[in-house]
């Protein structure tokens, strides 16, 4: 026998022992060298089944054969059919696990078996139902026609050997083995980052691709999302497709989804209106003032202020909706003899009060009303408002004036008597 490494047997060319990792090759493909998948065992059939009763510190295999006893294989492929007539190294499935918890024999039954026995490196069906593990097989050149057609006693699509012949697999650690890479590159996500890659010659959504491809060994895609998003879900990664029994490939598969960050409901700010529902990245609340106010105040501003979803999750502040000014107190032309009380710039709803100057009444009656009020409008103007007017006498009396010859004066009557009219006749 030729030496052994960790993961590998060799075997002679005249008469030894073969390499673990021959390629046969099916149908022109080259079978899988690791991750080997088998379908699993009908659903009425647990894959592992019970193996609590099983002692496998005592079915371990000893040195030379077991290199490293804490080799943990978890992929297989299939080396082929043949008589291997190496009988005295080997653990049996039905002799080591008690009888009630056997299963119908499928190669996953075996392999989850075999994989627990320390220094297995192949495992053989035969007869449809039996399984062995063992370090190391020996090929016998056949003669006749004899093949490995035994449907499994667990699952009919698959082959568990022939009367002589052995369906023999191979089993592994992956970490162990060159890494198979996936082909083509896996196709960009939307609000994704997008990474090129030298080995694949464009731009993919996987950061760990820059240098290398997906591959069996690091079959994961690393997906960064864009800023405002964040990553909800990914399974894309790298994995092998086919069936053992006529060739494999590496694959891409799966999706990725970057969800839009939330910034839950806009603020409310007062005197606008608004939607009250959560937005999320980039999107924008748009708030509507209402009648009387404006974004700045004047009466012809904007009627509408903004509220921006940023890619941090926070809300930017909407500038605030102001009363529609209207200025100061009218004063001047229209409002002779007219005092306002208030100082200061108006805005809508306010109000102005007026009072009339001395000898000025609203009707010019002397017994008229002497004040009024004004309000800022909606559309920044003050209202209407009436005039202050000079009080008026009426007609002069004439039988109350005399003239003394230089002046008029009240004739008859005392000064405390006086009218506050003089009119001459």
């Amino acid at each position: 026998m030729g030496s052994l490494r960790h993961g590998h047997t060799f075997k002679r060319k005249d008469d030894g022992w073969r390499h673990s990792l021959s390629m046969p090759t099916i149908s022109g493909r080259t079978e899988a060298r690791h991750h080997a998948a088998v379908s699993p065992a009908p659903a009425a059939v647990a894959v592992s089944g019970n193996l609590a009763g099983v002692n496998f510190s005592k079915l371990h295999f000893k040195s030379p054969y077991n290199i490293f006893p804490e080799r943990l294989p978890f992929g297989k492929w299939k080396v082929g059919c043949l008589l291997d007539d190496q009988t005295a190294t080997r653990r049996w499935y039905h002799q080591s696990v008690p009888a009630t918890d056997q299963l119908p024999m499928t190669p996953q039954v075996c392999f989850h078996f075999c994989s627990n026995v320390s220094g297995t490196q192949f495992f053989g069906l035969q007869n449809g139902n039996t399984c062995y593990c063992t370090p190391f097989y020996h090929e016998k050149k056949s003669s006749g026609s004899q093949s490995c057609d035994v449907p499994c006693e667990g699952n009919a699509e698959f082959t568990c050997g022939g009367n002589q012949k052995v369906d023999l697999y191979e089993i592994h650690d992956c970490n162990n083995l060159p890494p198979e890479p996936c082909k083509p590159a896996p196709q960009l996500v939307e609000h994704a980052l997008g990474f090129y890659s030298n080995y694949y010659r464009t731009s993919t959504p996987c950061a760990n691709t820059k240098m290398e491809p997906l591959s069996t060994r690091k079959p994961d895609c690393e997906i960064q999302c864009e800023p405002g998003y964040f990553l909800q879900r990914n399974d894309i990664k790298c994995v092998q497709m086919g069936h053992i029994d006529t060739g494999v490939w590496m694959q891409v598969q799966g999706s990725a989804n970057c969800e839009a960050v939330s910034c839950g409901p806009p603020p409310s700010i007062p005197h606008a209106t608004f939607p009250e529902t959560a937005i999320v990245f980039p999107d924008i609340a748009t708030y509507t003032c209402q009648i009387g106010f404006t974004v700045n105040g004047d009466p012809s501003g904007e009627k509408q202020t903004q509220c921006r979803c940023q890619a941090n999750g926070l809300l930017e502040n909407p500038k605030p909706c102001e009363r529609v000014r209207c200025g100061l107190c009218s004063s001047g032309d229209g409002f002779d003899h007219a005092i306002p009380k208030e100082k200061g710039v108006r805005v809508y709803e306010d109000k102005c009060h007026y009072v009339c100057a001395k000898g000025y009444t609203l009707n010019s009656q002397a017994s008229g009303s002497t004040s009024f009020i004004t309000s800022c409008n909606a559309l920044g103007n003050f209202s209407s408002a009436p005039r202050c007017q000079p009080v008026t006498c009426g007609p002069a009396q004439k039988n109350k004036l005399c003239f003394t010859g230089t002046s008029w004066r009240t004739a008859g009557c005392s000064s405390a008597l006086r009218p506050t009219c003089w009119l001459p006749v």
